[in-house]
């Protein structure tokens, strides 16, 4: 279980701070241009859970980022355009290295 002591002189990163002068993380285009929300409940955790995926693995396969997602639950279930949300997102990241 997490308690709040494992956050203690931890860095926290949130979807705030994904675009501090404004301009929109890549990942937050990628979500934007493959219209990978609809409501908006799962957004934020989807956008997040992607950064910390695509820090770890640049170059996901389909099925990987199916299991990075999983623990995030979409009400709409726009699965499908979430899914090519991460691919794009991906691919964008590593055009601009």
């Amino acid at each position: 279980m997490w308690k709040c002591r494992d956050a203690d002189r931890q860095r926290v990163e949130t979807i705030e701070g994904l675009s501090p002068n404004g301009a929109l993380h890549p990942i937050q285009q990628a979500f934007i241009k493959e219209e990978g929300m609809q409501c908006g409940y799962c957004v934020p955790g989807m956008i997040m859970t992607t950064v910390a995926f695509l820090r770890r693995n640049s170059t996901p396969t389909r099925d990987q980022i199916v299991e990075a997602l999983n623990g995030n639950i979409c009400r709409c279930c726009g699965y499908g355009n979430l899914l090519k949300a991460v691919e794009r997102a991906a691919r964008s990241i590593k055009e601009a290295q």
